[in-house]
């Protein structure tokens, strides 16, 4: 069989053109987005070293007194700095990671992780990291719930935790007397957890998982951490959380409910 010259060029075009289209979609993904020549400004503090832009800006001493704090209520030592990208937009998150957020934590090329966010703190996402990287991810409503159970602003000189400010308690109380508490059936598995109003999930979970720990203790909330993975199943939720508590989550979760009834500030 003959092939015409033509043809092979034909061919030789399309693949080159593939090949572009396929590093345009991957960077376009996140990972290859060049953004450290936009980041000249670097500080350094005990436990963060921040890159941002020159004329932006991070609260360096509150960052470092909440983090001493968050450490202090989870019974966890870290001595690893971590990395903190300060961006500018919700735009450039994506751009580097792939995901659409104000804030996440990202692994790095290196296969650590960092934080990358548009905000001049950031409480949430050092929660994640720390929890993540000592104890593993468990599902959603723990994993967020975690994260916005140590929240915490300063108040008074106080590291108070709340949902933006607001107490998370009086939100899930409020959702629940006005009918829009989501069921725990609901907030179990990661599917079903993101088709809820995240301005409900979060406060909701914050209330549920603040209200664990105050009552049985950040010791076994970690040991039920530990056993559980990220995609964990329905059924393997409860059983994990049965093995912990030594109690049904559709118990727990009933008693918190009776426990926000009753909440006043």
């Amino acid at each position: 069989m003959v092939i015409k010259s033509s043809t092979i060029f034909f061919f030789t075009a399309l693949i080159l053109i593939s090949f572009f289209i396929l590093l345009i979609l991957i960077d376009k993904k996140g990972g290859n987005y060049d953004f450290t020549k936009n980041l000249e400004k670097r500080i350094s503090s005990a436990h963060f070293v921040y890159f941002m832009e020159r004329d932006d800006k991070v609260d360096t001493v509150f960052q470092e007194e909440y983090f001493e704090w968050l450490l202090n209520q989870l019974k966890i030592e870290y001595n690893e700095k971590i990395v903190y990208y300060k961006l500018k937009t919700r735009k450039q998150i994506q751009e580097i990671t792939g995901i659409e957020a104000n804030a996440c934590v990202y692994q790095q090329d290196s296969g650590s992780y960092a934080i990358y966010t548009i905000l001049p703190i950031d409480n949430h996402e050092c929660v994640h990291l720390v929890l993540g990287k000592n104890t593993g991810s468990p599902p959603q409503l723990f994993n967020e719930g975690a994260a916005v159970a140590y929240q915490a602003y300063l108040v008074d000189n106080k590291f108070i935790p709340s949902w933006n400010g607001d107490d998370f308690h009086i939100l899930a109380r409020d959702y629940y007397f006005n009918n829009n508490l989501p069921t725990i059936d609901s907030l179990l598995t990661n599917d079903s957890f993101w088709r809820i109003d995240p301005e409900i999930t979060y406060p909701v979970t914050g209330s549920f998982i603040r209200y664990l720990i105050d009552t049985f203790g950040i010791d076994q909330f970690k040991e039920f951490v530990y056993i559980s993975d990220f995609f964990d199943s329905d059924s393997t939720i409860r059983t994990n959380f049965h093995s912990v508590y030594n109690n049904k989550i559709d118990s727990a979760w009933n008693e918190w409910i009776g426990f926000i009834e009753q909440y006043s500030m």
